[in-house]
């Protein structure tokens, strides 16, 4: 008599976890902020504390002309200095979310969920698609002394050398659901038992 075995393989409840943070105490960043536009494209860079696929970020940002004025802005995460193959995923803020008058910290969900590796160098950046004058759009600095901003002014060709205070931001990352190459060689080895005794 043939028998059938089902295999049941546990899997850990998603916990998203801060993977990197400038933020100050309570989600804290200086006032002042780093200005892009017409061409002006700005990166933050960062190295995963642990290994995880990308949930969200958070960044503090603000407009410093009239919404209806200005095209949106676009926010990328880049692994190593951003161009235009190296990002894993873009986003784009509209003006109108963001206000003259006082920053606002959004928070991005991915989409697409990329792999952030511990201790590989990613960027965050900001920039716009527009040919509004430079200043068009701010990221408000972190106040913890981060400093490992790059800057480029012609659209992201070139860039400076890193060592500009930072952007404040935080990246989540759900880092229970990477799968450990054991669990892999496991599942594995269990589907192809299944599949031998189902022949039997």
């Amino acid at each position: 008599m043939k028998h059938l075995f089902l295999l049941v393989l546990a899997t850990p409840l998603l916990a998203s976890t801060i993977v990197y943070s400038n933020f100050g105490p309570s989600q804290s960043y200086a006032a002042l902020g780093i200005n892009v536009g017409n061409g002006t494209v700005f990166g933050s860079g960062f190295s995963p504390t642990a290994t995880g696929i990308l949930e969200s970020i958070s960044l503090p940002l603000f407009t410093r002309l009239d919404t209806t004025a200005v095209s949106n802005l676009t926010v990328g995460i880049s692994e190593g200095i951003p161009n235009a193959i190296s990002f894993l995923e873009l986003w784009t803020v509209s003006a109108s979310s963001l206000s003259t008058a006082s920053i606002t910290t959004l928070t991005l969900q991915s989409l697409v969920h990329p792999i952030l590796a511990s201790g590989t160098l990613y960027y965050l950046t900001i920039f716009t698609l527009g040919d509004e004058v430079d200043g068009t759009f701010s990221w408000a600095k972190n106040n913890m002394g981060d400093a490992k901003g790059v800057t480029s002014f012609n659209h992201g060709n070139t860039f400076s050398s890193p060592g500009a205070a930072s952007g404040a931001f935080e990246i989540q990352a759900n880092v229970d659901s990477v799968p450990e190459p054991s669990t892999l060689l496991l599942t594995a080895s269990a589907a192809g038992v299944l599949w031998w005794r189902r022949r039997r």
